[in-house]
């Protein structure tokens, strides 16, 4: 009970807590910027037994991707509001909006330290980590650390899944950005969550996680800026759900609701995945 609520706790919180360095060698991957794609897109939700190739030849567009598990369609609109507005008419469309921006939830200044007494092992930055002391990771680390059989999906910008501190715990897993399956990280945040969430005990570096034993998966829905889009995190969400995971962790928010999201979450939690999320950190409600 303690592991579990430990990890919901620290996942619930932003990223605070940083890993060890990684080589400046480290390279990424660059595709169109979010904000870009989310421009001239809208997501629509068919009715079912509606067909998809009947609907693209009478709005006259594009379908980008789609999204199976939802029954939904991410169309390429470069006059979006006049084909919103026609689709929402549409006898095959359920629902239908534009698609929009999600951003990362950044930690905000600098967090106390408590002490967690006489550090076991080699991790370097385990007695800065006054979360762990809070909720009282370690001593449920004592009967259970974490097993590699619990699948924690990471959906964000990716994880370096080369980092010391996960050792053959990362599953590449897909990168939406550039749609191959190489969801290495460009930006570092999905891999600082990844860290707080999963990196080792007792391994000679950095930091402890939450759920040090547990295996993770990599789901890269945000590009270099820190920027995603409903539709790829959606997208993510049910990839995740589709490739084992029994936790998934969104550490991002956006200033509007958005349905496709909505229904990716309510997907993964009737295929029984927890779905934590962060609260954000901009003092909004």
């Amino acid at each position: 009970m303690r592991a579990c609520l430990a990890l919901l706790t620290l996942a619930l919180s932003a990223c605070s807590a940083p890993l060890a360095p990684v080589p400046a060698t480290l390279s990424g991957t660059r595709g169109i910027s979010a904000q870009a794609q989310a421009a001239q897109e809208i997501i629509v939700g068919l009715k079912p037994h509606a067909t998809p190739q009947a609907l693209l030849q009478r709005a006259g567009l594009k379908a980008r991707t789609r999204i199976p598990a939802l029954n939904a369609l991410v169309l390429t609109a470069p006059n979006r509001d006049a084909a919103l507005a026609a689709l929402k008419k549409d006898p095959a469309v359920l629902w239908a909006e534009p698609n929009g921006v999600v951003k990362l939830v950044r930690p905000v200044g600098e967090a106390p330290r408590l002490p967690l007494g006489p550090r076991e092992g080699g991790d370097p930055m385990l007695e800065q980590q006054w979360g762990m002391a809070k909720i009282e990771a370690p001593a449920a680390w004592t009967s259970n650390p974490g097993s590699p059989k619990v699948r924690v999906a990471v959906v964000d910008t990716g994880i370096y899944y080369k980092h010391p501190e996960f050792g053959d715990r990362v599953d590449p897993g897909f990168d939406f950005i550039n749609r191959d399956y190489d969801a290495r990280d460009d930006m570092m945040h999905g891999t600082h969550c990844a860290g707080i969430i999963g990196a080792g005990f007792n391994d000679g570096h950095g930091i402890v996680g939450v759920a040090p034993g547990v295996s993770l998966l990599a789901v890269k829905v945000m590009d270099q800026e820190g920027m995603g889009t409903f539709a790829n995190i959606a997208d993510g969400i049910v990839y995740a759900v589709q490739n084992r995971a029994q936790i998934i962790n969104l550490s991002l928010g956006a200033q509007n609701t958005a349905y496709v999201m909505r229904q990716a979450i309510e997907y993964a939690v009737k295929s029984g995945v927890l779905v934590v999320a962060a609260m954000g950190n901009e003092n909004t409600d």
